[in-house]
């Protein structure tokens, strides 16, 4: 019997190809870093301004009507005495109506520890009991912030949008929505975000990522993305505020330790 040498070299090497395991798709690691740069500092900022006043709406239940007065006091008690800010005198406000600006001077952070400068404006609404705040050339830690944060309080929790400009190579970041919890260690923060660059969108899941008070980076929980078709999932570390060092899985390949942001100061 005679065989067709052809047909079986074509064969064999068709067998080699499919025998060889595929190789994954190449990620770029700069992107992976963007990314986690972006969606860590918009998240940082915004539970840095949220956080607080969800612990002064436990205290002051929406299911009552309140006076001007008293939603005044409120505001200016959960930005600065409970407090968004370490020292409320570093903040001074101007009311007109239920609209106020506050102006932050050499500000620290109570969540992130990070100095806070310029302007915010604060609207506030009775019914639903919420406060909204708008951001313009507002600096936190040294980096430009845009944008605007609305929080609508409903018994127990909060309900956050953000909508934030990142100095961080332009991107802007959008929450929708972002539950935010506080307790006696700092606070935790699950949700949907989109990370919106020059030519392209992320949508980006964080599943309870927790900062300690008075610390720049989340402690534990993580992030997760897709870069092209590939998912990642970036992992916070109790070490990461000292190092910069995350947990970095990419695809089915196994996690590795990465440092992609900046320590804290």
């Amino acid at each position: 019997m005679r065989f067709n040498t052809i047909a079986l070299s074509s064969l064999a090497l068709a067998f080699v190809a499919c025998a060889q395991p595929q190789q994954e798709e190449e990620v770029d690691e700069e992107a992976i870093q963007s990314t986690t740069q972006a969606i860590t500092s918009s998240a940082t900022t915004a539970v840095s301004f949220t956080a607080p006043i969800s612990i002064a709406g436990d205290e002051g239940s929406p299911d009552f009507p309140l006076g001007d007065m008293e939603v005044k006091a409120m505001v200016e008690t959960s930005v600065g005495q409970s407090g968004i800010v370490v020292d409320p005198s570093c903040v001074s406000y101007s009311w007109a109506a239920l609209t106020a600006t506050a102006t932050f001077t050499d500000c620290v952070l109570v969540v992130s520890g990070a100095t806070l400068d310029g302007t915010i404006t604060l609207t506030v609404t009775k019914v639903p009991l919420g406060v909204s705040f708008g951001f313009t050339n507002l600096t936190v830690g040294g980096a430009s912030v845009d944008g605007s944060i609305g929080l609508y309080l409903g018994g127990k929790l909060g309900a956050l949008e953000a909508d934030l400009a990142v100095a961080n190579g332009g991107r802007s970041v959008s929450f929708d929505p972002l539950s935010v919890v506080a307790d006696g260690s700092g606070v935790t923060a699950s949700g949907n975000a989109a990370v919106i660059g020059t030519a392209e969108s992320e949508d980006v899941d964080l599943n309870a990522v927790h900062w300690n008070y008075g610390v720049c980076l989340p402690v534990s929980g993580s992030i997760y993305f897709e870069e092209g078709t590939i998912p990642i999932t970036i992992t916070f570390l109790a070490t990461t505020p000292d190092d910069g060092v995350v947990l970095v899985q990419i695809g089915s390949q196994a996690a590795v330790k990465m440092q992609l942001l900046q320590p804290c100061p």
